[in-house]
């Protein structure tokens, strides 16, 4: 009997000493996917409409790069608009730019949208024309700097 408490204290000491390994630290939450919905399409002061229906919308990420094309390309980094033959040229005098993360075709209404968007700053470039097309110069393109937060859906109205 002494014998068997001797080997019941001997196993209970050594379950007391046995290793409990640490479960491994789960990795952080992937951010949630954002979407980017918005129109280009408005009405100028003469009464034209101005829409991006039948064109598309681009999306470019915000690296320094990319801001860099913007301000040669645009003047600006955040927004502006400029008729189609202007970027063009000044296209012609830079190295190729890189391609778009994504386009979005806009609807009839000049409605469009990105879905699964990973939060951060991104450039929108949307074509636009002037309707009806007169003797001027009617195609345009209007660059937005955007910024989205996790799970948002960001509204956006590229206009002038």
């Amino acid at each position: 009997m002494t014998r068997n408490l001797i080997l019941l204290a001997a196993a209970l000491a050594l379950g007391a000493c046995s290793t409990v390994q640490e479960a491994a630290p789960l990795p952080p939450p992937a951010p949630t996917a954002a979407v980017i919905a918005g129109s280009a399409a408005y009405v100028t002061n003469s009464g034209r409409t101005v829409t991006c229906a039948g064109l598309s919308v681009a999306l470019f990420a915000d690296t320094p790069k990319t801001q860099a094309r913007m301000l040669a390309l645009y003047g600006s980094s955040s927004h502006a608009i400029q008729p189609v033959e202007v970027v063009k040229a000044r296209s012609a005098s830079l190295e190729a730019g890189g391609q778009p993360l994504n386009s979005a075709a806009c609807s009839e209404k000049g409605d469009f949208v990105f879905n699964d968007v990973q939060p951060g700053l991104y450039y929108l470039i949307a074509h636009v024309r002037r309707l009806p097309a007169g003797a001027t110069p009617d195609d345009f393109v209007i660059l937005q700097r955007v910024a989205v937060q996790p799970g948002e859906t960001r509204q956006v109205h590229l206009a002038p």
